[in-house]
């Protein structure tokens, strides 16, 4: 079944090069998952990793890694609420 159709629905407004580089990502999971077709289950991972970024693994447990964190996160939403047709 065709892929396009259904990255789409996840993002109708997404150019054709963010759909290409979700396949890319998604194809890379599956390499590593040692599987030679690319699922949807690999698709949504590549949506989450592309759209919020990479799981990180290491540094998070630090107090001040975590206020640092939560500020810049914070500006986004802020830039968000401030940009007119942000959606």
């Amino acid at each position: 079944r065709p892929l396009e159709p259904v990255l789409r629905l996840a993002n109708p407004q997404a150019p054709r090069s963010a759909l290409e580089s979700t396949l890319l990502e998604a194809a890379i999971v599956a390499a590593r998952r040692d599987k030679t077709e690319i699922g949807y289950e690999e698709i949504d991972y590549a949506i989450d990793r592309i759209t919020v970024g990479m799981v990180k693994q290491t540094g998070t447990s630090f107090p001040q890694r975590q206020r640092l964190g939560a500020y810049h996160e914070a500006g986004h939403a802020i830039m968000g609420a401030l940009t007119p047709d942000y959606d």
